[in-house]
C-alpha cells in the first residue's frame, strides 16, 4: 500500500500543473467550465490521497484500502474529464505561444520539487 500511495502521488503534481497553467491559460480565453468542474473533484482526490497515506503510517490495511478505492474512482473521473474536455479544448483554443506560456507556468516556482513533464509538441 505504501508504493501504491507513492506512485498516485504524481497525481498531486498533476493537478498542480492544471491549476497553475491549464486552468488561467483556458480562463483568459474565456473557458472557466474546465476549471470549476475539476477543482472541487480535484480537491476530493487530494483529501482522499492524505487519508491514504494516514493509512498507510497507521498501519490500517481497512482504512488505506477503503481511501485508495475512493482515490482510485476520483482519479479516474477526473481523466475522463481531462481526456473528454480539457484536454480537447485546450487544444482547440490555445495558440502556439499561449502552449508556450503554459509551460512556463507549469516550470513557475516550487516545480524543482517533482520531475518536470516533457515539452509540450512544437513548443
Amino acid at each position: 500500500m505504501s508504493r501504491l500511495a507513492a506512485r498516485l502521488a504524481g497525481v498531486e503534481a498533476r493537478f498542480r500543473r492544471e491549476q497553475q497553467a491549464w486552468f488561467p491559460a483556458l480562463a483568459v480565453t474565456g473557458f472557466e467550465g474546465p476549471a470549476a468542474l475539476m477543482r472541487d473533484r480535484q480537491a476530493e482526490a487530494l483529501e482522499a490521497l492524505r487519508r491514504l497515506r494516514l493509512a498507510v503510517a497507521r498501519d490500517d490495511a481497512g482504512s488505506a484500502v477503503e481511501s485508495g478505492v475512493v482515490l482510485l474512482d476520483l482519479v479516474e473521473d477526473l481523466a475522463a474529464v481531462e481526456d473528454q474536455i480539457l484536454t480537447l479544448l485546450a487544444a482547440r483554443c490555445l495558440s502556439s505561444a499561449d502552449w508556450v506560456a503554459v509551460r512556463q507556468h507549469e516550470n513557475g516556482v516550487g516545480w524543482s520539487l517533482i520531475a518536470p513533464p516533457s515539452l509540450w509538441p512544437g513548443a
